[in-house]
């Protein structure tokens, strides 16, 4: 049982970073193109509290797209640190959380 949680566990990191990825790939497409439905930043925020601000920045990155936002260039590390030691807390403790031992 426990095997099967890390494993869930790391396919929902591995899939939040590649949904915020994408998100910023359309992004960049609907701005380009002059659509009128655009992506906000509220949902790539909240996309980065889910997990997925390391995407979002190896994305504009790549894409070259939104490198020199203040938004992308200074909350994502954060974001990505603050990500980075939940996860880190998440394996570290052996997820007593969710299995207690009783004595």
């Amino acid at each position: 049982m426990l095997i099967l949680t890390y494993v869930l566990s790391i396919v929902y990191i591995i899939s939040v970073n590649v949904y915020a990825f994408t998100l910023l790939k359309n992004q960049q497409k609907s701005e380009d193109c002059c659509e009128k439905t655009r992506i906000r930043d509220g949902k790539l925020l909240f996309t980065a509290l889910l997990g997925g601000s390391v995407g979002i920045i190896v994305s504009s990155i790549i894409t070259k797209h939104r490198s020199n936002s203040m938004f992308i260039m200074v909350l994502m590390p954060i974001l990505a640190v603050l990500n980075a030691y939940m996860v880190y807390l998440f394996f570290s403790s052996g997820m007593e959380f969710l299995f207690p031992t009783t004595i």
